[in-house]
């Protein structure tokens, strides 16, 4: 895919906050499962793409980097189809990252129906 100029590397300073955000995790079980699906992450806070993904525990992580002080990473529209009822809605809008359901809205909704 490199060789047809098929893969664009861009060298953004979002993304290299980011990392340092995510290297500056203490719990190595969290960094690893960030660092998993980086690459997503590092599209969504860079092109702007939301993420459609089953995976609610990266987005919860991600709203908790947002919490030490990354606040891209929280801003995030992460969306799992198979527990959020507007899922197609989002889809057929063009997955715009201004749909509310960033990592940050989303995890306070979940503590909001816990209490």
């Amino acid at each position: 895919m490199e060789n047809r100029s098929r893969v664009i590397h861009k060298k953004d300073k979002s993304v290299a906050d980011f990392r340092k955000s995510v290297s500056q995790i203490a719990d190595d079980g969290v960094k690893a499962a960030i660092l998993k699906d980086r690459h997503l992450s590092e599209a969504a806070i860079v092109q702007g793409f939301g993420v459609l993904s089953l995976d609610d525990k990266q987005q919860s992580y991600l709203a908790s980097i947002a919490d030490t002080g990354y606040a891209a990473a929280g801003r995030i529209a992460w969306v799992n189809p198979s527990t959020h009822e507007d899922c197609a809605d989002w889809l057929l809008t063009g997955c715009s990252p201004s749909y509310e359901v960033s990592c940050v809205q989303v995890r306070e909704l979940r503590n909001a129906q816990r209490r």
